[in-house]
């Protein structure tokens, strides 16, 4: 039987999907949408030579390959990602943290809001952490479950989502 995860997630024999992703997902996207209109609209943003922006389009390209390397890293260890049939502790950020994954969506979404820089980004960037974290707390439950005492062990030895802080 797998293990209530949230009261809010659908668990299968695929991973649980939570409220929490879903929120994840839809602040991402409003956050790009909001960006392409203010670019392209009639909002005012920072010069296209701003440190902000020259910063913001860095956070987007770490946040980017942080999350490549890791599909990599996980593709190579489980054949099907969704389902994994062996947990994956090392490649990649796996040997720090246990979601590297959610902490580059975290960071290149970080790099999109700086793009524009205001409250309304603010707000979507804060979504966007608060969908990642919930996420990786459900999964986290979802992975001790499916894993025990191999999860048990990497759990000790890693933090959540940042290095050395969560």
């Amino acid at each position: 039987m797998e293990p209530r995860c949230h009261k809010l997630a659908r668990v299968s024999e695929r991973g649980p999907l939570s409220l929490w992703w879903w929120v994840k997902v839809s602040a991402s996207i409003f956050l790009l949408a909001y960006l392409v209109v203010a670019l392209f609209g009639d909002f005012r943003v920072a010069p296209m030579v701003s440190f902000p922006v020259v910063a913001g389009q860095a956070v987007v390209m770490v946040g980017g390959a942080i999350y490549l390397l890791n599909a990599a890293a996980l593709q190579r260890a489980a054949e099907d990602m969704a389902a994994p049939r062996q947990l994956v502790t090392s490649g990649g950020l796996y040997g720090v943290v246990r979601h590297p994954m959610y902490l580059a969506d975290i960071l290149w979404t970080l790099g999109l809001a700086m793009l524009v820089g205001d409250t309304v980004t603010l707000l979507l960037w804060l979504a966007v952490i608060a969908g990642a974290v919930g996420q990786a707390r459900v999964e986290d439950v979802w992975l001790a479950h499916r894993f025990g005492e191999a999860h048990a062990a990497w759990s000790a030895r890693t933090r959540l989502i940042l290095p050395i802080l969560y």
